[in-house]
């Protein structure tokens, strides 16, 4: 017989990213670090101020003192080789660009969409688009119930159409939920047709791509709280 003890995660293994969760949970707890009961994904200490955002691999820490962040560092390297951003400038992807003077914070996924559009193929519009949908207005005179939208009856997509449509609303939904809300309600319509798309759903992702063609780089803002 052969005894393996495997000392790190497999790559493809589907329960390799919770045993590293457990495997981190316990270790950081020996330092006071727990996470958040009702949030997911957010860690806070038993008595320091300190609290941060745990994505996959990156942490997001804020913090009052450079005594308590470099607790939270040490206990980090005791078990794990990590590299720090002290400017906070980058987290998973996003560029955050703060003013600490007019307590803002601005997310933006410079070139993302370069490289989407560049993927799909799908060239800047002729002619500008400035809604990431078709709008259906309501008739207010018209008595009885009102449909949003006309029955689909156009033909179905091919199998390789399919997949692009599928693609289209996997790339685009992470860019909707960090920088871009605009567009989430036409991702939701594509994304309910996606398994059994058609010529309707195929002209609805061209409106999406010419409105993010024309409209590539979106920044949303948060401003601190009072509370």
């Amino acid at each position: 017989r052969i005894l393996v003890e495997i000392r790190k995660g497999m790559y493809g293994l589907p329960q390799a990213g919770r045993l590293a969760y457990d495997k981190l949970v316990k270790h950081l707890a020996k330092y006071g670090y727990q996470p958040a009961k009702c949030t997911p994904g957010l860690w806070m200490h038993s008595h320091r101020p300190t609290t941060f955002t745990l994505v996959v691999d990156d942490f997001g820490i804020k913090y009052t003192s450079d005594e308590d962040l470099q607790h939270l560092l040490n206990a980090i390297k005791a078990e794990y080789r990590c590299t720090t951003n002290m400017t906070g400038s980058l987290c998973c992807g996003i560029k955050l660009t703060w003013d600490y003077a007019k307590r803002t914070v601005d997310l933006s996924m410079p070139n993302y969409m370069a490289t989407a559009l560049e993927r799909f193929q799908h060239p800047t519009p002729t002619r500008p688009q400035h809604a990431p949908s078709r709008y259906t207005p309501p008739s207010y005179r018209q008595k009885g119930p009102q449909m949003a939208t006309p029955i689909d009856t156009s033909a179905p997509l091919s199998d390789a159409e399919r997949l692009r449509i599928q693609q289209i609303a996997g790339t685009f939904l992470f860019y909707a939920r960090c920088v871009d809300p605009t567009i989430r309600v036409a991702l939701s319509s594509i994304a309910e047709t996606q398994s059994k798309p058609t010529q309707a759903t195929a002209k609805a992702a061209h409106m999406l791509l010419d409105y993010l063609a024309t409209h590539p780089d979106a920044i949303i803002r948060y401003n601190a709280s009072d509370m």
